[in-house]
């Protein structure tokens, strides 16, 4: 039984980087999406301006680039929210927590099955 023990702090200690990896792979993704959502919308902003200028300001059935703005917007937040960027409640199954969660249940059951 001692045999074991180096060995599950070990693993312990490796599972806990590979989570802390994890997560920080999944924050710099969510920043780098982030940052293309910046770029692409500034980018269908200064389209539809230059559109705009012939037409009129003032139409405001013309101003397009506010929809995918709006509709990409809601998933720039939820990835955010999914990575703990936000101090919002967290959504089970889109979370890190509940992965982690999950993740080390079932390790304590592959180990419980291994000791029988």
């Amino acid at each position: 039984m001692t045999s074991n023990a180096p060995n599950s702090v070990n693993d312990e200690m490796r599972f806990r980087e590979l989570v802390i990896r994890r997560r920080v792979e999944r924050q710099a993704e969510f920043i780098r999406h982030l940052l293309i959502y910046v770029v692409i919308c500034v980018m269908l902003w200064a389209i539809n301006l230059w559109q705009l200028r012939d037409i009129g300001l003032m139409r405001t059935d013309k101003w397009w680039a506010f929809i995918p703005m709006v509709a990409w917007g809601i998933g720039v937040f939820l990835h955010g929210v999914s990575v703990g960027m936000s101090r919002l409640p967290r959504i089970p199954f889109i979370s890190l927590d509940w992965e982690e969660t999950k993740v080390r249940e079932l390790m304590r059951q592959e180990n419980a099955r291994e000791v029988q």
